[in-house]
């Protein structure tokens, strides 16, 4: 009978016929996994034994928890927390407090909307046992950062359906990840900050713009302000009249953008009388809604005829 050469790993047997040879041969074998084999033999049967890479064992030590921002601006946004050991063995559970955080799970991140200052904490554990709890507190402003005007307020106070999420400067982000889907008749504040010493060509345009993103195409009101959930001036049926003021001055937004893809050109450098000049290291709001002032017979209406009307904002910099 021709013998067996079995090769175990991870606590599974793998089994190879081979035949009997005269002479030696070589079996090599490697994984980023293993440091090192053993080999053991028992009438004819060969097992090689992975010996893992050395991660420490008991239970988790060191534990900390950070944040991918500590600060927000008023009215909030998106936030990662991300836990991390130093010592013990490697984690396989997360328990979790805070805000609306999931309040376990296996994965040592998750990201959260927040939408006022919050203290989050998360004790990581594996078989042997639990490790610290480490904590994370993300604030959030209660002040609005403007320019032209001097700053803003926030509008939002009783009002439903509002959904809040940050913006980078220069990218995007939609309402089916920021956890919150956008109802038909939601409001969206999608707040962006421009970077403290930010500076264009002179005259250059940025633009932040807003369109349907999963779900159909909808005409839709926008403003762009120092102030969230601004809508004052909006036009509420039989026209498009939109009050604004580029200067910041009057209680009217910055700008509008209207239709199924709604759009606001701003500049950073060199002033303009057509387009809002924003400030560096200021915060705004992109303000969105639903609604048409043509439906209804021309007396305005909700224009998302469904449950949802999910959007993605980009905030393109000036160029």
């Amino acid at each position: 009978m021709r013998p067996r050469y079995l090769i175990a790993l991870f606590g599974l047997a793998l089994a190879f016929a081979l035949p009997s040879v005269s002479s030696a041969a070589t079996l090599t074998f490697t994984s980023p996994n293993c440091a090192d084999f053993t080999v053991t033999s028992n009438n004819g049967n060969v097992t090689l034994n992975c010996v893992p890479v050395s991660t420490g064992s008991g239970a988790p030590s060191g534990c900390s928890l950070s944040a991918s921002t500590n600060t927000l601006p008023l009215g909030g946004g998106n936030v990662t927390l991300t836990a991390s050991c130093s010592g013990g063995g490697a984690p396989t559970n997360f328990s979790w407090t805070g805000g609306n955080v999931a309040a376990s799970t296996t994965s040592a991140q998750q990201t959260v909307n927040v939408t006022s200052s919050t203290t989050f904490s998360v004790t990581p554990s594996n078989g042997s046992g639990q490790g610290n709890t480490a904590q994370q507190t993300v604030s959030v402003s209660t002040t609005t950062g403007g320019g032209g005007g001097g700053g803003g307020t926030d509008l939002c106070s009783g009002l439903s359906g509002v959904v809040r999420m940050n913006v980078p400067w220069g990218g995007q982000a939609d309402t089916r990840s920021n956890g919150a889907s956008f109802g038909g008749n939601g409001i969206l504040v999608a707040s962006f900050t421009v970077p403290a010493g930010a500076a264009y060509s002179f005259g250059s345009l940025g633009a932040v713009t807003v369109s349907e993103f999963g779900d159909p195409p909808v005409y839709r009101q926008a403003s762009l302000s120092t102030s969230a959930c601004d809508f004052r001036g909006v036009a509420v049926g039989r026209g498009d009249r939109y009050s604004k003021d580029v200067s910041g001055q009057s209680a009217f937004p910055l700008s509008w953008g209207v239709g199924n893809t709604a759009s606001v050109s701003f500049t950073v450098t060199g002033g303009s009388a057509l387009y809002p000049q924003l400030q560096p290291g200021q915060t705004y709001y992109f303000n969105v809604r639903n609604w048409s002032p043509f439906n209804n017979h021309g007396d305005g209406g909700t224009s998302c005829l469904k449950g949802s009307c999910n959007v993605i904002v980009h905030v393109s910099t000036p160029g």
